[in-house]
C-alpha cells in the first residue's frame, strides 16, 4: 500500500518541483565530493547534520525548508547569497564546476587553518599551503575508522615517501586531532590511526571571522 501511495504522489508531482530539487541535491552532493567527503554520511557525521535527512537531500528524494537549506549551504561555506544565485543550481544540472565550487574549498581551507592556528600559532597556520591544509582535512576525515599510516597515506594519495605525510601527521597529533590505537607500544605493528573527538570537532568548527588572510610580512 505504502508503495502506491508514494508512486501516486510522485505522479502528481510538478515535474518543476521535482527538477527543481533534484537540480540542488546535486549541487550539496558536488560540493561534497568536491570536499573530499566519500560520502552525504561521511559529511554530515562530520558538519554535524541529521545523517539520515542530509542523504535523501542531496538524492532529491524530500525537498528542503528554507531554513534548512541555508543550514546546509553554511555546512558548505556558502551564504543566502550564493544559494539564490544562479551558479548554485548550474552546478546541479551540469558538470562543470564555478566560482561556488571554489569558494566551498576556500572556506573549508579556511576554516581549519584558524583551528591550527587556535591550537598552535598564527606562523604555524601560515607556513602551511592550501594543500597542505586539505591533506590534513582529508587525513581527519579518513581517520573517522581507524586505518594503519600504509591505509592513510593511501587514502588521501600521498606516497609513504613523501615528506609532508610524517609532518602532516605529526601536526594532527600534535593537535590532539588524531592518535594511535595503542599508545602503550608505538611501534605496534598492528598500530592503527584515528580521529579523536577533539579532530571532528575541529572539522565541523565554523566562524565566521576565519577568512581568507593577508599573508604574513
Amino acid at each position: 500500500m505504502e508503495n502506491k501511495s508514494t508512486e501516486k504522489k510522485k505522479k502528481q508531482e510538478n515535474p518543476q518541483h521535482y527538477k527543481l530539487r533534484k537540480a540542488i541535491g546535486n549541487a550539496f552532493q558536488k560540493l561534497r565530493k568536491n570536499a573530499g567527503y566519500t560520502s552525504s554520511e561521511k559529511f554530515a557525521n562530520a558538519k554535524k547534520l541529521n545523517r539520515g535527512m542530509y542523504g535523501r537531500y542531496e538524492a532529491g528524494s524530500v525537498g528542503m525548508k528554507i531554513t534548512t537549506l541555508l543550514d546546509n549551504a553554511v555546512a558548505h561555506g556558502l551564504t543566502d547569497e550564493d544559494v539564490f544565485n544562479k551558479d548554485f543550481l548550474a552546478l546541479g544540472r551540469s558538470d562543470e564546476e564555478n566560482a561556488l565550487t571554489e569558494k566551498s574549498i576556500n572556506h573549508l581551507v579556511d576554516q581549519l587553518r584558524h583551528q591550527v592556528k587556535l591550537v598552535s600559532s598564527e606562523a604555524k597556520a601560515y607556513s602551511l599551503d592550501d594543500n597542505d591544509i586539505k591533506d590534513l582535512h582529508n587525513m581527519l576525515v579518513a581517520g573517522w575508522s581507524p586505518l594503519s599510516k600504509r591505509e592513510l597515506f593511501k587514502k588521501i594519495g600521498l606516497n609513504s615517501k613523501t615528506p609532508r605525510f610524517e609532518n602532516i601527521l605529526e601536526i594532527l597529533k600534535g593537535a590532539g586531532w588524531m592518535t594511535m590505537t595503542n599508545l602503550k607500544n608505538l611501534n605496534d605493528p598492528g598500530q592503527k590511526y584515528y580521529t579523536t573527538q577533539v579532530g571532528k570537532d575541529a572539522l565541523a568548527a565554523y566562524e565566521p571571522s576565519a577568512a581568507r588572510p593577508d599573508p604574513l610580512p
